[in-house]
């Protein structure tokens, strides 16, 4: 028997958007989602929402099969109240669960809750509850959300429904339930998007990048390091659908400070209640492990991982600050000296990076360098 090809799930690209149209178009006839066809507006628009915050496409042998993405929830939504006192969390905290179709030769393969299981991760990584409405004819579909631990909160009817047609399910996901087989707290089952959540440190991966990268000339000095970090930022802006802002300040003794107002680092709580930093300083990133295929930074070398930086680095202290607490943590060429320890909050959301590397190459970032990200306002601190 040959085993069914892995599935890979990414964030979306817009030269995705022509074949999820055609994907859409395809699996309507049997799924009858979405309810109406053909629309009344561009089904472009139906898969690209002004309200989305982030998007996935799933594929197969590199074939796009199906799509997720998380909107935001807004106070004038019809649906907002009951969500939010569903969820018992305030409606700007909700993020919904839309557009989620797969082609329909891999229904039942497992594809459609591989988007599911995505989207709900993001959604908590960013504190948030996530919610959706689900038609009542799509009735295995509100049967696989139940499984999976969704509740009722109640119904609604939103002005595209049909005469004919019973209210949609408002559904939420509580606290505490992983939305999938496994329990919530249970590290294994956690989604991988960049880092495995099971391990803490990596050693023979810092080990690694250290005799690698310590060659004279290979890392190429202090500036990319920056640019490593300033990458995650960019990342993380992103993900939030908004610029952001990061402030690079280089201190005296050659310690580099790079702050920016993102969500923080995701951090959750395990099985024993201990709180768990996503290991991103101590363990390979896995988008790019393989360096021939990593994206270029603005110097023209490949993007490493902020792994790399704290293996080159004689000291480094990554501070994060959530909604729900601020921690850091002070490692030593990539190893951790104590554990994470939590820290007085206060202030807005956002990760903080300081290092010293002693390293030959360019040391500080190219004017053009500060306008090279695109979800990146890059500011000099004094």
């Amino acid at each position: 028997m040959t085993a069914p090809a892995p599935v890979a799930v990414r964030p979306r690209r817009d030269d995705d958007l022509p074949r999820l149209v055609e994907v859409l178009a395809a699996q309507q006839l049997t799924s009858r989602y979405p309810l109406r066809w053909p629309l009344p507006f561009p089904p472009e628009h139906f898969v690209r929402r002004a309200t989305e915050r982030s998007a996935w496409v799933a594929e197969v042998d590199g074939t796009v099969v199906g799509h997720v993405s998380l909107t935001q929830v807004l106070p004038d939504d019809p649906f907002a109240e009951q969500w939010s006192r569903g969820a018992r969390r305030p409606v700007a905290e909700l993020l919904c669960v839309s557009v989620l179709f797969v082609a329909h030769d891999v229904v039942g393969s497992g594809v459609g809750g591989r988007l599911l299981d995505v989207a709900v991760s993001a959604a908590r990584g960013e504190g948030a509850a996530p919610v959706l409405d689900v038609v009542q004819r799509h009735s295995r579909a509100a049967a696989v959300y139940r499984h999976r631990g969704w509740v009722e909160v109640g119904t609604g009817r939103p002005d595209w429904l049909g005469d004919e047609e019973p209210d949609v399910l408002l559904m939420v996901l509580p606290d505490g339930v992983a939305g999938d087989d496994a329990p919530a707290n249970d590290r294994s089952a956690w989604l991988t998007t960049t880092h495995r959540w099971s391990i803490d440190v990596d050693g023979e991966h810092l080990a690694q990048v250290r005799e690698r990268l310590s060659r004279p000339g290979v890392a190429d000095g202090r500036r990319h390091l920056i640019l490593e970090v300033l990458a995650y930022a960019d990342d993380e802006a992103a993900r939030l659908g908004r610029v952001g802002t990061a402030v690079v300040t280089t201190h005296p003794d050659g310690t580099v400070t790079i702050s920016d107002d993102g969500r923080g680092t995701d951090t959750r709580r395990d099985g024993q209640g201990r709180v768990v930093r996503k290991p991103v300083m101590a363990t390979p990133d896995v988008r790019f492990q393989d360096e021939a295929a990593a994206p270029l930074l603005p110097d023209g070398l490949p993007r490493r991982g902020m792994s790399s930086v704290a293996a080159l680095s004689s000291v480094l202290v990554h501070e994060n600050r959530r909604a729900d607490g601020s921690w850091s943590q002070t490692y030593r060429h990539g190893l951790p000296d104590r554990e994470l320890a939590p820290v007085a909050g206060g202030g807005r959301p956002g990760t903080s990076v300081s290092f010293r590397a002693d390293l030959d190459g360019p040391v500080d970032l190219t004017p053009e360098d500060l306008h090279a990200f695109r979800w990146l306002r890059v500011e000099l601190g004094t």
